[in-house]
């Protein structure tokens, strides 16, 4: 009996050993997993740093999405993503960033009718909303491309539509797997932050081209003609200060040459202002 009672003793002893390492295991793997992502948050706050670093030295914008997809394929090297934009003159989508897609399939990307609800960049800028496709060669969206993306060698592609605050949309940021795949949560916030780092990037590259455009044409418009665009009275004075100024340092000499247009006061009489505009415009040129 007491043989009994010692084999269940060591058998109970035995279950608590395990249970012990199991439960140790369990809570090791937890620490693991935990500073596993503590260490790709980190990473991922350091690019995104990097991304914001660039965006305010105004970069070029190709630049600053690279560095965004750089950022997310180190901390992520299954994924391969690309970043396209919708060209609003000709509606067509452009690859902008795709360092890690084979050539041929950026070229057959490249281009493609924003209104064409093909693959999963298709389906995202027309609809507006998320699209993923964890099997390339089963949806009906890749029907046309399955050969293409079978020959890249990828078979899942997660695609986010690039949303301004109007909820314009200014282009897709994608993530490929060589694999079937879904999306877990942590990728789903990867991917919406990525297509939000995108978004600030291209809003911002846009917002000082337009007003460095404008500043252009007030300074144009300040130092010309509005008529016959010929540098106008003030301009005129500023280059002959700097001809004399020069003329003098260097003993040259100059002319200056009067073109006038006699007998223009009987066209517009005439014949009216708008004809006599149109004289103007064709003198200057």
């Amino acid at each position: 009996m007491n043989s009994i009672y010692i084999a269940l003793a060591a058998l109970f002893g035995v279950a608590v050993v395990v249970a012990a390492a199991v439960h140790v295991n369990r809570t090791n793997q937890k620490l693991r997993n935990m500073v596993r992502l503590m260490r790709r948050a980190d990473v991922w706050q350091r690019g995104h740093n990097n991304v914001l670093a660039q965006i305010v030295a105004d970069d070029a914008l190709e630049d600053i999405l690279l560095g965004i997809i750089v950022g997310v394929e180190y901390i992520k090297p299954e994924m391969t993503c690309s970043i396209l934009l919708l060209d609003h003159t000709t509606n067509t989508l452009k690859v902008v960033a795709a360092p890690n897609l084979p050539d041929f399939y950026n070229q057959a990307v490249d281009g493609l009718p924003a209104e064409c609800e093909i693959g999963s960049c298709g389906m995202a800028v027309t609809s507006g909303q998320r699209v993923i496709v964890s099997d390339i060669q089963t949806h009906p969206a890749w029907v046309e491309a399955r050969e293409l993306a079978a020959k890249a060698g990828l078979a899942s592609c997660w695609s986010e539509p690039i949303i301004n605050r109007r909820g314009e949309v200014l282009g897709t940021f994608a993530i490929y797997q060589k694999q079937i795949a879904e999306p877990s949560a942590e990728d789903i916030k990867l991917i919406e932050e990525s297509a939000y780092l995108a978004e600030i990037a291209i809003e911002r590259k846009w917002a000082l081209e337009a007003l460095r455009e404008s500043e252009e044409r007030h300074r144009k418009l300040a130092q010309h003609d509005s008529l016959t665009g010929l540098p106008n009275r003030a301009l005129f004075s500023d280059r002959l200060n700097q001809a004399l100024h020069y003329c003098k340092r260097h003993q040259r000499v100059l002319a200056v040459m009067l073109l006038d247009l006699d007998k223009f006061k009987p066209v517009n009489d005439q014949y009216g202002h708008a004809l006599g505009d149109e004289l103007l415009k064709q003198v200057a040129q």
